[in-house]
């Protein structure tokens, strides 16, 4: 069962497993995590991929997590970044496409999607064959006339990323004019 919920900016909302927990991340909560995976995900640096905590707790504008206790917990993750000229979708496809394999993750596909009458581009990568535990992440970059949409899904089970396309399904803007 899902539930819809509203971000915390009141401007976009999605639905999420109703059992997820909702979290309001800190810089120091978004600092544990990452140092919490270090180790946990062969070939993948939790640090590295929370870079930049305080600049990802203030942007964040949903976060959600499996309520399953496990080493790695299903998660999405909705980023709302102001636009700027510079930040297309094919900028932004080389941006993320550069991160993704400096922190270990390969197998990078990317594809074009229309999602809330925006266009945008999905990547979806995964760790390596050798990877003792696995990975999988997948991010879709929206570009507005204000902000720049990154919803992003990571999971330990491949099967889950169809978990993923039954949220994007339901994103929905509640100011389409931004």
């Amino acid at each position: 069962m899902f539930a819809t919920v509203v971000s915390r900016f009141d401007d976009f909302s999605i639905a999420v497993p109703g059992d997820w927990n909702l979290l309001t991340p800190s810089a120091d909560d978004l600092t544990t995590l990452g140092t919490n995976l270090d180790g946990t995900l062969t070939g993948i640096s939790g640090s590295a991929l929370i870079e930049d905590a305080a600049s990802i707790a203030e942007t964040t504008a949903l976060w959600a997590q499996s309520s399953e206790p496990s080493a790695f917990r299903e998660n999405i993750q909705i980023i709302r970044l102001p636009a700027q000229p510079e930040l297309t979708l094919e900028t932004l496809s080389d941006m993320a496409v550069s991160q993704i394999t400096s922190v270990g993750l390969v197998n990078v596909s990317i594809d074009g999607i229309r999602l809330a009458e925006l266009d945008g581009v999905r990547l979806t990568s995964r760790t390596g064959d050798t990877s003792a535990a696995r990975l999988f992440q997948s991010s879709v970059f929206l570009v507005s006339n204000d902000y720049v949409w990154v919803i992003n899904f990571a999971t330990d089970d491949e099967t889950s990323l169809l978990l993923f396309d039954e949220m994007l399904d339901s994103f929905q803007l509640l100011n389409p004019s931004s």
